[in-house]
């Protein structure tokens, strides 16, 4: 039997686990019986009779009730051929010109014989949903002109033949048609007729009907992706679309996160996606390094170029992916587009809703971080003292262990009081956590009006929100507005405005509080007996008249104090667009855009901050005249900083311009043959300026002056450098100019074909390469409207396939031909400047291209109860901008080539299923996942060093982009010393078998996977039951490998310095011959390859090749291959519960509408064992930001 147990587990555990989710989701599928969604019907007959147009409608699930001789007596023959289309409009067909009326109730049709003999007298009350009546609602008797409409109270009366059947009519409100059977009052409730969105895709140049959609793109509604306050939009989009992998998620105020749409499309240069704003493509604030943005080490904390839009005026976000999505919008779009179309006013009466949001965000703990009490951390040090491990260099004089045992030797304590100062520290504990961090608070409030005529339709709204970080002097506030305007001038004409504005304020602490919470010992108290800030040796400064070195200390809450970081940006977007019908069927637009962003930045340290104080090398109370002899050169070569503090300010601006101007034709002949053609201009222009400068002597509580130094010779050091500080100065213009076609055409909606070409020219490329078209054909084919399709309607009642192949651009900023060279000092005698040559030229510099096929499948099930598409794909980037090493003599030795391909090739899979659907209650589910590899082929070669292979910014032919390497670890030593592999340049036989820098990393490092995800997904769930309903958002993402936190802080660590924490892995170190362990032993050693294999008396090296395969042991150990582990994770995102009130009830108090919800967010996450605490989506320690929190919402929204 348990052999048989045995096996199983074995067998399970082959089981991916992409394959049991999918398996789980299409269990979830079976129960769809309860379904009773409005089925559409397929019909193609010619001269039937009524009754055999019946018996089709019964195929389709319909429940017929009639009188059979009514049926048999009518004799009318009729030829249909309709696809997809509700079962009235095949009723109204058939029924035209006959004696029949009809009404469908759900899955019940009941038909009746109008009794044209029999007048009786129809009345009743119209209403919207909300209960409101409605006045000057049409009528009328279906199939004649004889009507009325309802008066100012929303009644109406007309006498009418028995069982006719009547058709109600408004301006914006779906058609209603009601079956009077008798004089009893009706009421009549006629509900908003919106587009459905999944019937509607938009591209932001055109919207497609998505049967007649040939490219791969994704449609989100707004209610499916908002999310409680401090989650941005891009924050809000993980997880929700097939193929998009959002990373870097973070709990930190103002981060954004990196988005990688089917993998990286370029090798250094941004691979962000493409934003757009109701059809305008946006620019981030401030420019951005690609490196920094690439980087998964570094976090964006300005934001992107959504960062100040308000997520409530959001109306919808379609993704698109492929080549025929993103043609129109040629460069860039490789990445990917994001299309965001805000909200537009609806028919009816003024509408004003508030929105309001408030969260609560707990702060970071101990809890699983696998960090040593200071118990555990006292015995360290006591080590460190029984073995007499020295400190080389600066020893620290007042903290831990090794600070009372200063005072004890320097007789400044008893031996007494250092026991019982030993006793005290072992109990301190002190939590850095709850010190530094706090339970946030954060709020969002948005109030809008909207509503619609026939000649205007207007959206406005002003949002605030205030959002405190969990950190300390960390928050952030904005203010938002937009407006939206349509007016229809004419018949002919019609204009849309929009206006947008934000100010946003972001403040931040200079010292990044999660890495100083993990790292600092818990030894270390906050403050003194008396109350007083503790201040702790933290670096050597200059030295005093006794030779001693003076400390520069640290307290926290003092750098807190005395310094910050605040970014200010402000906004504004407006978009002005007309629309000329020339004729029914051809119409021109044109549309005129202006963006403008203002960003100031500003870090300040005051002149009592431990910044400051490294520069001036003495604590700032410190008397100088303490360092006697030492003075004059301590003032003329040590420090640079004599008074005051530090400012590095910047401000940058960003204007964008956009003129568009297209004709568009869509014609249709005999409901056969649609042709749809669309044909512009388009010109953009993007200008980026700025300034950024450090200036020291700054005092910010003495009015934010600055305090200066006479060139007198006294501060020789500080006065040389201040001197030279120069701003550094940002202008930038990036010019585009396009043309656009698309063409489009499809056979009775069955089959279509598609084809788009954008031919840009950019300024950024040389004469030759200026000028490039980008292109995309593309066809799909409705396989469900074929006659053979039909005995399956009822079960595979949608099947669209469709494919597409096209080429895609980009421009990087490394795309410069020229020659660029830096200008240096000027020479007195020639009065000529110097220059260092900083890029060479290479006037063959081309554009990157990307060829992209992909093939995709539409689907619905069982009348759309399932739902769902698959694709795959295949990209390959050609001529991809690569650094290449050449010989020069004066300066730079690379120069950009066209160098690289990259291809990026997988499938993306989404489904949407309904398995309960009923009146009062509805069961939903979805599930979306993607899977793409990556792989980078290239000659160049490049000169790399060791920390490009560990951070997996190495660029190396056959591998994917951030894939990184770890040293081999072979064990410790007899003495606890960590050995490793491939550190020998020579075989067993002395023969010298490495030669170059390349094989030389090569033998010592090992390939430890990538760090992005190549399997991402997500999975929701939402149940309702009349006004009541619970949802909740996973998110999964698998493939990737990550490096646990550093156990050695700092390159040249040797032992943990008073100040320092160590993680509880060292309790388990090595401390004596025939222990078991992996965790080295205390030593004061320096321990490196060219102190261990090259130096000494028997060297086991013959050459230095070796030595720059890393700095020393312990910097190898922290990336060592045994510390990487699985990134794998699932997440649940959200879960909320959501309460509607009756429209009934809230009526009684002058409301439309009220709903509340009640969420939570991030309550777990499931992940590898290994992570020891640490979350697998946390960044990098040092990048700024603290790993994803969970918080506490609550949500209303009220409708006047």
């Amino acid at each position: 039997m348990k052999e048989k147990l045995d096996s199983w587990r074995s067998f399970v555990k082959k089981i991916p686990l992409q394959g049991l989710l999918c398996l789980f989701v299409l269990c979830l599928s079976l129960p769809l019986s309860a379904q009773t969604e409005a089925r559409k019907v397929t019909i193609n007959v010619k001269d039937a009779s009524v009754k055999e147009v019946l018996e089709v409608l019964k195929k389709h699930s319909y429940r017929l009730v009639y009188s059979t001789a009514v049926i048999d007596a009518c004799t009318k023959k009729v030829t249909l051929d309709m696809k997809k289309v509700p079962a009235g409009e095949v009723l109204d067909a058939a029924l035209k010109d006959t004696d029949l009326s009809y009404k469908v109730d759900g899955n019940v049709i009941t038909i009746k014989k109008v009794q044209k003999d029999e007048n009786i007298l129809a009345q009743g009350l119209v209403t919207d949903t909300e209960g409101k009546p409605l006045p000057g609602v049409a009528v009328y008797i279906k199939g004649s002109t004889t009507g009325t409409l309802s008066n100012a109270s929303g009644h109406f009366n007309l006498r009418v033949p028995k069982n006719s059947a009547l058709l109600f009519s408004f301006v914006g409100m779906a058609p209603q048609t009601v079956l009077v059977e008798s004089e009893n009052s009706l009421k009549v409730v006629m509900k908003e007729q919106a587009t459905e969105m999944e019937e509607v895709v938009v591209t932001g140049f055109q919207v497609l009907k998505k049967r007649e959609m040939t490219s791969s793109i994704v449609s989100l509604n707004a209610e499916d992706i908002i999310e409680p306050v401090g989650t941005s939009l891009d924050q809000m989009l993980q997880g929700k679309v097939p193929g998009m992998s959002v990373m870097q998620m973070t709990s930190t105020v103002g981060a954004a996160p990196k988005i990688r749409i089917r993998g990286s499309s370029t090798i250094i240069g941004s691979r962000e996606p493409v934003w757009v704003l109701d059809g305008i493509v946006l620019q981030d604030p401030v420019p951005l390094d690609a490196a920094e943005l690439n980087s998964l080490d570094k976090v964006n904390l300005i934001g992107n170029a959504i960062s100040g839009l308000n997520p409530e005026d959001i109306d919808r976000i379609d993704v698109l992916k492929d080549a025929s999505a993103t043609a129109l919008y040629g460069a860039k779009a490789a990445n990917g587009v994001i299309v965001i179309t805000t909200k537009r006013g609806k028919q009816g009466a003024p509408s004003i809703r508030y929105s309001n949001a408030m969260s609560f965000i707990g702060r970071p703990n101990y809890d699983d971080q696998y960090l040593m009490n200071s118990n555990e951390r006292m015995e360290v040090s006591e080590e460190i003292y029984r073995r007499g491990l020295q400190f080389e260099g600066y020893s620290p004089t007042n903290a831990g262990f090794e600070g009372a045992l200063y005072q004890l030797y320097h007789g400044k304590i008893s031996q007494q009081q250092f026991n019982e100062e030993v006793q005290r520290m072992r109990s301190y504990n002190t939590d850095w956590y709850d010190i530094l961090f706090r339970n946030s608070f954060s709020h969002s409030h948005t109030i809008s009006m909207s509503g619609a005529s026939k000649t205007v339709n207007y959206y406005f709204s002003a949002g605030y929100s205030k959002q405190q970080g969990a950190p300390l002097d960390e928050d952030s506030e904005r203010f938002t507005f937009m407006a939206n305007l349509g007016f229809k001038l004419s018949e002919r004409l019609q204009a849309r405005v929009s206006l947008g504005a934000n100010i946003s304020t972001t403040n931040r602490p200079t010292v990044d509080l999660m890495q100083y919470a993990y790292n600092t010992a818990r030894t270390i108290p906050l403050y003194n007996a008396d109350g007083s800030l503790f201040f702790y040796d933290n670096a050597a400064g200059a030295t005093d008249d006794n030779g001693e070195t003076v400390p520069l200390v640290f307290n926290v809450l003092n750098e807190l104090e005395h310094s910050g970081i605040q970014d200010k940006i402000r906004g504004i977007n407006t978009n002005i667009s007309l629309d000329y019908k020339i004729a029914s069927w051809l119409q021109l637009n044109a549309v005129l855009s202006y963006n403008t962003s203002a960003t100031d930045q500003e870090t300040w340290y005051g002149e009592r901050s431990f910044e400051v104080a490294k520069k001036r090398k003495l604590p700032v109370d410190y008397d100088k005249q303490l360092l006697g002899k030492n003075l004059a050169n301590y003032k003329s070569s040590i420090c640079l900083l004599p008074y005051g503090g530090i400012l590095n300010y910047g401000s940058n601006g960003a204007d964008a311009f956009t003129a568009r101007v297209s004709l568009s034709m869509h014609k249709s002949i005999n409901d056969i043959h649609s042709f749809s053609l669309l044909a512009g201009m388009d010109m953009q222009s993007q200008k980026s300026t700025g300034v950024t400068h450090e200036v020291w002597g700054y005092l910010p509580e003495r009015g934010k002056q600055f305090v200066g130094l006479a060139q007198s010779g006294e501060w020789a050091l500080a006065e040389f450098t201040m001197a030279n500080m120069k701003p550094v100065v940002l202008d930038a213009t990036r010019n585009t100019l396009s043309y656009l076609a698309s063409f489009s055409y499809a056979y009775k909606g069955k089959y279509v074909m598609s084809a788009n070409i954008r031919g840009e020219g950019s300024n950024q490329l040389g004469e030759q390469a200026r000028f490039l078209p980008v292109w995309s054909v593309a066809g799909r084919w409705n396989v469900t409207d074929e006659y053979f399709m039909s005995p399956l309607q009822n079960i595979l009642s949608n099947l669209g396939i469709r494919a597409s192949y096209g080429i895609q651009a980009n421009v990087t900023d490394a795309h410069n031909p020229h020659m660029v060279l830096a200008l240096g000092s000027l020479d007195p005698t020639s009065e000529e400047y110097y220059y260092t040559l900083k890029s060479l030229p290479n006037i063959d510099l081309r554009w990157e291209k990307n060829k992209n096929f992909n093939v995709g499948v539409d689907f619905d099930l069982f009348n759309g109860a399932i739902s769902g598409s698959f694709d795959y794909y295949h990209k390959k980037g050609k001529d991809q901008l690569m650094p290449l090493e050449v010989t020069s003599t004066n300066g730079d030795k690379l120069v950009t080539i066209n160098g690289g391909d990259l291809v990026n090739k997988g499938w993306d899979l989404s489904l949407a299923i309904t398995p309960i659907k009923t009146k009062d209650f509805e069961w939903r589910i979805s599930f979306n996942t993607g899977k793409v590899k990556n792989q980078v082929f290239t000659d160049s070669e490049q000169s790399v060093t060791y920390s490009e292979y560990l951070s997996g910014s190495l660029v190396r032919s056959g591998y994917a982009l951030n894939s990184f390497y770890s040293y081999r670890f072979a064990g410790l030593d007899e003495n606890g010393i960590p050995k490793w592999y491939g550190l020998e340049d020579c075989d067993k036989d002395g023969n010298v078998v490495i030669t170059t820098q390349k094989e030389a990393m090569e033998s010592a490092l090992v390939y430890s996977g990538r760090r992005e995800p190549n399997f991402s997904g997500g999975f929701s769930m939402g149940f309702s039951y009349k006004n009541i309903s619970l949802n909740t958002n996973f998110t999964l993402q698998l493939g990737n490998k990550i490096r646990l936190n550093d156990l050695y802080q700092g390159d040249d660590f040797k032992l943990p310095y008073p100040a320092q924490n160590m993680s509880t892995d060292f309790l388990n170190r090595w401390r004596k011959p025939g222990d078991e362990t992996n965790i080295p032993t205390l030593t004061d050693k320096p321990y490196t390859v060219r102190g261990m294999y090259t130096g000494g008396d028997n060297p086991i090296n013959k050459t230095d090749i070796m030595n720059n395969v890393s700095s020393n042991y312990w910097q190898m150990y922290n990336n060592a291959d045994m510390r990487v582990v699985s990134g794998n994770f699932l997440r649940c995102n959200t879960i909320s519960l959501s309460y509607s009130f009756d429209s009934d009830l809230i009526r009684k108090v002058y409301l439309k509408s009220l709903s509340l919800s009640l969420g939570v967010t991030n309550p777990f996450v499931i992940k590898a064992k290994g992570l020891q605490g640490r979350d697998p989506e946390q960044v990098t320690m040092g990048s700024g930001t603290i790993p994803p929190q969970q918080s506490y919402s609550f949500t209303m929204s009220v409708t006047f």
